[in-house]
């Protein structure tokens, strides 16, 4: 029975027949298990959770049984011979299919007559995998790994009397376990997305103030600490739409979740503070003193001659940390910082030389020049922009900030930014003075994802991954900016050399 079986084709014949037939059970899945690298395995593996987790009970027949058909599509393309198990909530019908060339499936409830096709009623948990295993006992998934699990597929339907029980299941890139050795920052891009009350969002509504992206963030950012090896978290700014009480003091709730349980730092952003820089309400939330007991908070400008209520307590601020064998200096400076925040930020980075060094600021790559039109937010040349928001005359362009300082700095690897909503993305690679490669990233989604740099030392590389912080779904292309390439790739780092320090 077995020798003659092909990886593909098989299965869906015997499937009923095994179903059908549970005297043949024991003996079919022996010789299954005594065949080496038999691909009929993974399948196996699904009857198994069917027949014995869910249970053998007889099923109700006839009109209690509905036609259930559906498409399975994985990154909107269709997914052939995959399967599909629905697994009951309330009671012990579960059913499967396999997919066809077009991704269709029509169930069948187990165990089966033959001719009883559809599923009872109900709610239903589904599971979807296309997998297989080599004659070498390797196992191969050609789905996300996490749809073929109903504790990780979020995949559910219900079945119903008075509906046509028609799904389409759309299946999407899961953020992956990170390597062994990998430790990864997560940057938070701007979280201007509050609703309720006193919003520009919605200025009519009377509902309770609350950000869900915001909250989302952070939640899956103190859930998976330890899971994705976290050891720094930075928000690139634009912590509020408005720059009010009532959004500070939810921003603070939100940021409270990651609070004491891995090191952080915030770019204030153009939203954050007053045209002429005064950012007295971050300051009010997030000072100085709210991060002084921790041994990684490195210290903060003490503000411009005006006063710290511009550019101080906290507004610029760095952070220290170790991760791979490596130290790192992580340096938070306000949208179109001064020159005088500047000069302390380059008199920080030279006394820290020895490590490397990250830097977020608000403002980097969009429009080059500031768009007259609103269409050339989008349309208009993208580069290292050369127009500023905040502190006047007194305020520097991202492209003057390069000049001032970034590009001095030896030990400098990355600069981080969101603020262009019609840009969303972008990634550039400059050298600097002394030849080393600069990225710089840009990241303003608002629609619910989060970047995830995996720094990978055994491979010498930085793994850039985009996902959505509710679903772990990995963003594969949005309206403005369509391509994978730009939410998912890698750069090339080496980090088994010496510190910067010791090769000046």
């Amino acid at each position: 029975m077995l020798e003659s079986c092909e990886r593909d084709r098989c299965i869906p014949n015997w499937l009923p027949a095994i179903a059908n037939s549970p005297t043949h059970h024991r003996t079919f899945l022996q010789q299954a298990a005594d065949w080496p690298g038999c691909p009929l395995m993974p399948l196996l593996r699904v009857l198994f959770v069917v027949l014995f987790f869910v249970g053998c009970g007889e099923p109700r027949r006839g009109s209690e049984l509905l036609p259930v058909t559906g498409t399975v599509l994985y990154n909107h393309q269709p997914v052939e011979v995959a399967t599909v198990v629905f697994l009951p909530h309330d009671h012990k019908l579960a059913a499967t299919a396999r997919t066809d060339e077009e991704g269709r499936f029509e169930l069948k409830t187990l165990p089966s007559s033959g001719t009883d096709d559809g599923a009872a009623p109900g709610n239903f948990h589904v599971t979807v995998r296309k997998n297989y295993m080599t004659p070498g006992d390797k196992e191969i998934w050609e789905l996300p790994r996490a749809y073929g699990n109903a504790k990780t597929s979020l995949l559910t339907a219900v079945v119903a009397v008075d509906q046509t029980n028609d799904f389409t299941f759309e299946i999407s890139e899961r953020l992956s376990a990170p390597p062994q050795d990998s430790f990864s920052i997560v940057l938070i891009p701007d979280t201007q997305a509050y609703k309720g009350k006193g919003t520009k969002s919605q200025p009519e509504s009377t509902d309770p103030l609350t950000n869900p992206i915001f909250a989302a963030h952070t939640q899956w950012i103190s859930k998976n600490i330890e899971r994705q090896k976290i050891v720094f978290v930075s928000h690139v700014g634009d912590i509020v739409d408005k720059n009010i009480p009532a959004q500070w003091e939810l921003a603070r709730s939100c940021m409270d979740v990651i609070h004491g349980n891995v090191p952080y730092g915030i770019s204030v952003g153009n939203h954050d503070m007053t045209g002429e820089g005064d950012s007295s309400l971050f300051q009010e939330q997030f000072p100085k003193s709210r991060y002084v007991e921790f041994d990684w908070y490195g210290g903060a400008y003490e503000g411009s001659p005006m006063g710290p209520h511009i550019s101080g307590n906290n507004a610029n601020s760095y952070q220290l940390f170790s991760a791979g064998g490596m130290d790192f200096i992580f340096m938070h400076l306000e949208c179109n910082a001064p020159d005088d925040a500047l000069d302390w930020a380059n008199q920080i980075l030279a006394q820290h030389a020895d490590r490397r060094a990250l830097i977020t600021s608000h403002m980097g790559w969009g429009p080059a020049e500031k768009p007259k039109q609103a269409e050339e937010y989008i349309t208009g040349l993208k580069g290292r922009m050369r127009w500023s928001k905040i502190h006047g005359d007194r305020g520097n362009t991202p492209q003057q900030i390069w000049e001032k300082c970034y590009r001095k700095h030896k030990n400098l690897i990355a600069v981080f930014s969101g603020d262009q909503s019609r840009t969303r993305a972008y990634h550039a690679a400059t050298p600097g003075d002394h030849g080393n490669i600069i990225h710089e990233f840009m990241q303003d989604y608002g629609q619910g994802e989060l970047r995830l740099y995996r720094f990978e030392p055994a491979s010498d590389r930085i793994s850039v991954i985009t996902f959505n912080s509710q679903t772990e779904e990995l963003c594969t292309g949005i309206q403005l900016v369509p391509d994978r390439k730009d939410h998912q790739f890698q750069i090339d780092y080496s980090m088994d050399v010496p510190s910067p320090a010791s090769s000046r």
